[in-house]
């Protein structure tokens, strides 16, 4: 918990412009492509991780299916998976989060 909280403390400063701004613009679907938003949030997630003093490796990306798609199960234990798992995948990613989580700001907002 700790962590969570310096994290909020680094990028806290970073917050009215990503929720206020680049959030809201990439709401609109019809403007933006799949690609371009999952840009926006590749790039929070790497500012935040980097934040996090967290330096993530990943193997096996390789063995990952190209074409069709695939499910990953994270554990939580150290609410960084859902980072970790932007951070890592190049392709845009879909997330099933549960209904509490589907209410909290920026949440909602990239969940959307």
């Amino acid at each position: 918990m700790k962590r969570i909280a310096l994290i909020v403390i680094r990028v806290i400063w970073r917050l009215p412009y990503w929720w206020g701004y680049k959030v809201n613009k990439y709401k609109h679907i019809d403007k933006y492509s799949a690609d371009e938003r999952y840009g926006f949030i590749h790039q929070v997630v790497a500012i935040v991780t980097r934040k996090a003093r967290v330096e993530l490796e990943c193997y096996g990306v390789e063995n990952l299916p190209k074409k069709s798609g695939y499910f990953v199960a994270p554990n939580h234990q150290g609410l960084f998976d859902p980072l970790a798992i932007f951070q890592t995948h190049s392709r845009p990613i879909r997330a099933i989060v549960k209904k509490e989580l589907a209410s909290v700001i920026l949440v909602k907002d990239v969940y959307t």
